[in-house]
């Protein structure tokens, strides 16, 4: 999923989630949300799927490998924000071998990512640095193409578990200074016209059966 904060302000769109991440006696903080369905599931039915064993052990050579990889129609779980449908079958759009298929596959779960980012923006949101948590966010490879297609600075902590670091936090009482250990990597965007094609014609295909 995809949080920003959005302070004391509720922000509403039609297709993303807001809500109240915490309050107290005199205010509240507000968050938008959106939605994905098929990140770690996608990459669970395509490993099943392709027979394909070890798959995050080699999700990053294969993201290095890869220059033109096939297009992925990930509606694992159905579509979440912003689309809020079912979508079509879940399909490879273009040729390759299976690893080329796991790509495609990874990719697509950054570009259901930035369906979101857009409707944010839309919504009148700025977004200029993006920080990554959970499993997918330990490879190099997936954040630094999620820094290209975002056009903003990734950053990822050196604890990547979320949940953990959150619960501490309010353990500790919401203290409004909460370093980390030791600081975490900064992806920085690059150009990558194909990557930004694909994405074009990944709307266009997940968008052509309404």
């Amino acid at each position: 999923f995809v949080l920003v904060p959005t302070g004391a302000n509720r922000v509403r769109h039609p297709q993303l989630l807001s809500g109240l991440a915490g309050s107290d006696a005199q205010a509240g903080d507000y968050t938008m949300e959106g939605t994905v369905n098929g990140a770690g599931a996608a990459l669970s039915w395509a490993a099943e799927k392709w027979g394909i064993a070890n798959v995050t052990a080699q999700l990053d050579g294969w993201l290095r490998r890869a220059e033109t990889p096939p297009i992925f129609l990930n509606s694992i779980g159905g579509l979440g924000s912003p689309f809020w449908r079912p979508g079509p079958e879940p399909a490879i759009v273009g040729d390759g071998e299976p690893w080329q298929h796991m790509v495609a596959v990874a990719e697509s779960i950054l570009f259901l990512l930035q369906a979101n980012l857009d409707a944010m923006q839309a919504a009148g949101l700025t977004i200029n640095r993006i920080q990554v948590s959970g499993g997918l966010a330990n490879s190099d490879a997936l954040c630094r193409r999620l820094a290209d297609l975002t056009g903003c600075a990734v950053y990822r902590p050196t604890e990547t578990e979320a949940t953990a670091r959150g619960a501490a936090w309010l353990a500790a009482g919401r203290p409004s200074f909460w370093p980390e250990p030791e600081p975490g990597s900064t992806f920085v965007p690059q150009d990558n016209a194909g990557l930004k094609e694909r994405y074009g014609s990944f709307l266009s295909h997940l968008t052509s059966d309404r």
